[in-house]
């Protein structure tokens, strides 16, 4: 998440008070191949992942 709030103190507040709240939150993600016809079926699970209690004061910037 990109999020530039440095000009408008509503949204400095708004961001605060967004990521105190990623420590306490729990998101799970799935990956699944969707069918289009019913000679696809059954669907399939790629893969899933958990993130659990994320700790955003140990974020790195990404090299793009």
């Amino acid at each position: 998440i990109d999020i530039d709030v440095g000009s408008f103190a509503l949204a400095r507040g708004l961001a605060s008070t967004a990521l105190s709240c990623l420590s306490s939150l729990i998101t799970d993600t799935a990956f699944v191949i969707q069918a289009n016809t019913t000679d696809e079926l059954p669907e399939l699970l790629c893969g899933a992942t958990r993130l659990n209690h994320v700790d955003v004061s140990r974020a790195i910037w990404a090299n793009a």
